[in-house]
Parts: structure tokens; sequence; C-alpha cells
């Protein structure tokens, strides 16, 4: 079993929250990847950020596990990690919270493994993975959330999913319900160019149109995260979109954006030569 050799650049910022609740796996900034593990998890509830990072902590010792025995039952892995994430989860709330299911902490999370020319990849919740393929820059797991079920049914545009508040409203996350179904796709990684494992700190500040762009358009990877960055904290499209759907002046659309801005944490990944330049 080998990995596959990728370079990759994160962020985590902690935005207009007090603390930061987003955790992430590789935690330098930039770097070659040893094992080909990416995992970013947005934490939330009481101790959120201790969920987040729990979630990364399992996932990274359940597929570090897997490399070291030599296995090669990739998909059974992660669903075991995530499955066990959470158990442990619901347990704890069960001790903090009873059976009163209105309130719970848990953890929204995206992994991304990859091993053998082969990209292993799911969500919890509403964080996110984009694929790059040079054509096109595409959201390729589904949010877990109330309004997507309503873009499912073609009730809600794709854009107005990101300002619309039942976002907020997960169906899904680690720790939320007693059991949890997940599963895992197995891409080739052949003419995947990059990927970007977000929090929705970043999706939720972006249209899909403007990380389209940047990913496309920057010169690498770090340029990118950069622009990311900025573009998480000063937001364009999406203050439009915001105005129009609530009917607001564009000023009072940014304010409440900024308002309501979450922990940003991102991973951008180059498995490929082409795409986001460079080596």
């Amino acid at each position: 079993m080998s990995q596959k050799q990728c370079q990759f650049a994160t962020a985590t910022y902690e935005g207009m929250r007090r603390t930061n609740q987003d955790s992430l796996y590789p935690r330098d900034k930039h770097g070659l990847s040893r094992n080909g593990v990416f995992v970013v998890s947005d934490g939330h509830g009481q101790n959120g950020d201790k969920y987040s990072g729990r979630a990364v902590e399992i996932l990274v010792s359940h597929l570090e596990d897997l490399l070291r025995e030599g296995k090669q039952n990739v998909p059974e892995t992660i669903v075991s990690a995530l499955k066990d994430a959470n158990s442990e989860f619901y347990a704890a709330n069960l001790l903090q919270h009873g059976l009163q299911r209105k309130f719970y902490s848990g953890a929204t999370v995206a992994v991304a493994f990859l091993q053998d020319r082969l990209l292993y990849y799911t969500s919890v919740g509403d964080s996110r993975i984009y694929l790059s393929d040079g054509d096109a820059v595409t959201p390729i797991t589904r949010d877990d959330s109330y309004a997507q079920r309503l873009v499912d049914v073609k009730d809600l545009s794709p854009e107005n999913a990101k300002v619309d508040y039942r976002k907020n409203e997960l169906t899904k996350a680690l720790g939320k319900d007693e059991s949890m179904d997940v599963g895992v796709i197995k891409k080739e990684l052949a003419g995947i160019d990059a990927l970007l494992l977000c929090t929705d700190g970043l999706s939720g500040m972006l249209t899909d149109n403007e990380i389209k762009s940047i990913m496309q358009n920057s010169r690498d990877i770090h340029q990118a995260r950069e622009i990311l960055l900025e573009r998480a904290n000063k937001p364009q499209e999406i203050v439009q979109i915001y105005k129009d759907y609530h009917k607001v002046s564009e000023d009072e659309a940014r304010k409440r954006l900024l308002e309501e801005q979450d922990n940003t944490t991102f991973i951008l990944i180059k498995p490929t030569r082409g795409g986001i330049n460079g080596a």
C-alpha cells in the first residue's frame, strides 16, 4: 500500500467567534503529506472544539492503523472511525442532556484519503469537499441539512441555500443520533487537479462560482489559500445573494453576514500536476 504524494496548504481562522471550534489534519500551514490523510471538522455545542478535535483524532488514528498494518479495507475503516466517533459523542450527550435531543454537542466532518492512485472521501454534516478537474470545480459531497433537502426537491436554489437559516439545521452530525448511516466513495485520482476540504465558514461566505474562479485562476495552492481566506473575511457575491433573498440593503446584508460568520477552516490539496499551477 502506497500513499499519494501531494502538496497541501491549510488555513483556520476564528472569524467573528470568540473561540475556534474547528479542527483539521494536517495541522501544518503547508507541506507534503506523509500519509495521504486529510480531515476538517466543525464542532458545535458546549466544548465544540473538543468534539471536532476528537473527531479528527479518531479518523487519523484509524487510518494510520490501517497503513501500519498494510490492510486494504479503506472504506470500512473510515466508516468504522465515524461510527466510533458518533457513538462516543452520543454517549457523552446522554450523560449531559439525557434524552432531551433538542440540545447536543457534536461535530461535522469531511475526510479525504489519497492512496494507490485512488481518492476515498465522505462527509457528515455541512463540511464539504470540492474537486477541480481542470474544466470544472464542483462540490462532491452533499450537505446534511434541511436547506439541502429543499434544494433536492427544487424548492430552493443551491446559492440561496447558503443564506437560508435552514442551512444550520443539520439532519446528520456526529453525536446527533444513536445510529448513523454513512458511505465512502472511491474515485480514480487521474484527472483530478486539486481538492478543497472546508467547513461551512468558507463555503457559506463564498459562492461556488467564486471558489471555482479562485481555484482555477490562482498560480498555486498557496496563492489560492490567501485569496480564499481574504474573500471569507470580505464577502462579495454572497452579499448580493443575501441582499436579494432577505430583501435588505447591501450594507445590512454585509453586516449580518459578518456577524454570523463562523470559524473558517480549509485544506487545499494538489495530488497531480496541472489545474492550480506549480510543482
